[in-house]
C-alpha cells in the first residue's frame, strides 16, 4: 500500500478522540435536517430532508463501530503480519481464485483472532455510555448503560431509583461476564489454528496487484470520512455561535467568541487541574500496580496457584462495564467511613479499577520477554533485590511502562462512563464539562472543549509514541 506508514498513523487518530466528542461531530455531519453531509447530498437528489439520519439505532451502531476501528486494528493487524503465506500460495497453485482462498484458507486461520476481537468489542460497545447518551436521547433508543445513568440522575423533582440502577447493572454485568468467558475460551483454544513453525515460516508482504488503486481509494475515503470530516466539522461548529452550514458565506461569520467564553469560564482552572491530576495520577498508579502484578505473576517467589489467582483477579475488571464500576464505587463510598466520595480521589480509584486489566496484561507480556538470567546475574554479583529492580529490570521495562502509561492516560482523560457516575461540582473534569455543555444546549462551547481535548490527547499520544520508539531503539 503506498504511504502505509502515514495511513497507519492517521487511522490511529480516532483513538485520541473521546467517544462523546466523536458523537457530537457526527450529529453535525448527519443530522437529517441540518447535517452538513446531508446538505451536500440533498441537492443531487432533490430531497428536503435526509437522506441520512444519525439519530437512529443504526446511526449509533455506525458511530460506535467506526470509532473502535483503531483499537481493533491494533488487535488484529499482528495476526495478519505473522501469517505464513505458504498455504495461500499453494491454493493459488491449485488454481483457486482469491475469494475462494480467503474463504477456505485465510479466514479459518484468522478465526480465533477475529472471534476474540468481536467478543471483546461487543463488551466494549455494551458498556459504552457516551455515544448512546449523545445520540440515543434524541433517537429515543435506550440501552442499559444510559438507563443506569438516568435511574441515578433523574429529571428535577424526582428521586434517584438506586434499586432499578442496581438491577440493570447486574443484567449488564451478567451479559459482559458471559461474553468474557466466551472470549477466554476462544483464545485458549487458538493454538489448534497455529501455522507458524520453525522451518516453514517465511512471512512476506503480498502484492495487491490490480486491487491496489481500489484499496488505496477505499482506505483514504475511510480516513477522510472518519478522521478529517468529524474533526473539521467540530472545528467549524466551534467557530460559530449558532449553527451555520459549510459555505463561503459561513466563512464571513467565523468568530472566536466561543473560545473566549470557554477561556473566561471561572471554573476552567479547576477543571484543567482536576483533569491533569486525575489523568497523571491514575496513569502512574495503574502502571505501578500493573508492574508489581506482572512481577508477581512472572517472577514472584510464590506458588503457581497464587500467581494464577493474582493474574485472574487483575483481569476481573475487564468483565465489569464502566458504568457498573462507577455505580458500585458510588454505593460503596457513600456508606464506607472514608471521606473520599465527591473528591478527585474516587475518580482516580475508578480509573485504576477500569484500566488495571489492560495494564496488567501489558506488563505481564513485557516481563515475559525478559530473561530471569539478568536478575540472577545481578543478585549473584551482590546487588540487593531493590537495586536489581532499579538497575536491571526497570530500565528494560521503560518502553513498555511509558507505552502503558500513555495509553491509560489518554483513555482516562476521555473517560466519561465512570466519571459521570462519581463527579461532583468540585471534581469537574473536561469530559464531564463537555457533557454538561452539550446537554445544556451550548453546542459551540462544547465543540471548543472538544477541539482542545483532541489536540491535547493527540499531542500526548503521538509525542509519547515518538518517545517510546527512541527509548526502544536505545534499549
Amino acid at each position: 500500500m503506498p504511504g502505509k506508514t502515514v495511513i497507519y498513523g492517521l487511522i490511529m487518530i480516532p483513538m485520541a478522540i473521546p467517544n462523546m466528542i466523536y458523537a457530537i461531530s457526527w450529529t453535525q455531519l448527519m443530522d437529517s435536517k441540518i447535517g452538513m453531509l446531508n446538505q451536500l447530498i440533498r441537492p443531487l437528489f432533490g430531497l428536503e430532508t435526509g437522506p441520512f439520519s444519525i439519530y437512529t439505532l443504526g446511526g449509533m451502531i455506525f458511530v460506535q463501530g467506526i470509532h473502535m476501528v483503531p483499537t481493533a486494528l491494533l488487535m488484529i493487524a499482528a495476526t495478519f503480519a505473522t501469517m505464513d503465506p505458504t498455504l495461500e500460495e499453494q491454493s493459488a497453485l491449485c488454481g483457486k481464485g482469491m475469494m475462494t482462498t480467503i474463504r477456505r484458507i485465510s479466514l479459518p486461520i484468522l478465526k480465533p483472532s477475529l472471534l476474540a476481537a468481536i467478543i471483546y468489542f461487543a463488551v466494549v460497545a455494551m458498556e459504552t455510555f457516551e455515544i448512546p447518551a449523545t445520540l440515543g436521547l434524541t433517537a429515543r433508543t435506550p440501552v442499559l448503560a444510559t438507563q443506569i445513568y438516568w435511574a441515578t440522575h433523574p429529571a428535577s423533582g424526582k428521586l434517584p431509583d438506586y434499586g432499578v440502577a442496581s438491577a440493570l447493572g447486574v443484567i449488564l454485568l451478567v451479559f459482559a461476564l458471559v461474553l468474557i468467558s466466551i472470549y477466554q475460551r476462544s483464545t485458549r483454544n487458538a493454538e489448534k489454528y497455529t501455522t507458524i513453525t520453525g522451518k516453514a515460516y517465511r512471512p512476506k508482504q503480498l502484492e495487491l496487484g490490480k486491487w491496489k488503486p481500489a484499496a488505496f481509494i477505499f482506505v483514504w475515503l475511510f480516513i477522510i470520512l472518519t478522521v478529517f470530516a468529524p474533526f473539521l466539522t467540530l472545528l467549524w461548529t466551534s467557530l460559530h455561535e449558532f449553527y451555520v452550514p459549510f459555505s463561503w458565506t459561513g466563512l464571513q461569520s467565523v468568530s472566536a467568541n466561543a473560545y473566549r467564553a470557554v477561556l473566561q469560564r471561572p471554573d476552567l482552572p479547576m477543571v484543567a487541574w482536576n483533569t491533569v491530576l486525575m489523568t497523571v495520577a491514575s496513569g502512574m498508579l495503574t502502571v505501578l500496580m500493573a508492574t508489581l502484578i506482572g512481577w508477581i505473576v512472572v517472577r514472584g517467589p510464590f506458588s503457581r496457584r497464587t500467581r494464577q489467582l493474582v493474574d485472574a483477579v487483575s483481569f476481573i475488571p475487564q468483565a465489569v462495564p464502566a458504568v457498573v464500576i462507577g455505580l458500585s464505587l458510588m454505593f460503596l463510598y457513600i456508606r464506607f467511613p472514608l471521606p473520599i466520595y465527591g473528591t478527585i480521589v474516587i475518580l482516580i480509584i475508578g480509573m485504576i479499577t477500569k484500566y488495571l486489566a489492560f495494564g496488567s496484561r501489558t506488563m505481564i507480556s513485557a516481563q515475559l520477554q525478559i530473561s530471569k538470567e539478568l536478575e540472577e546475574a545481578s543478585l549473584i554479583s551482590g546487588a540487593s533485590w531493590s537495586r536489581t529492580m532499579r538497575k536491571v529490570l526497570m530500565p528494560l521495562l521503560t518502553p513498555a511502562i511509558l507505552n502503558c502509561f500513555i495509553w491509560i492516560a489518554v483513555h482516562a482523560m476521555r473517560e466519561l462512563s465512570i466519571v459521570i457516575m462519581l463527579y461532583s461540582p468540585k471534581t469537574l473534569v473536561l469530559s464531564t464539562t463537555v457533557w454538561n455543555l452539550w446537554e445544556g444546549g451550548w453546542t459551540a462551547e462544547a465543540s471548543v472543549l472538544g477541539v482542545f481535548m483532541i489536540v491535547l490527547l493527540g499531542l500526548l499520544f503521538f509525542g509519547g509514541q515518538v518517545l517510546v520508539r527512541r527509548l526502544t531503539g536505545t534499549r
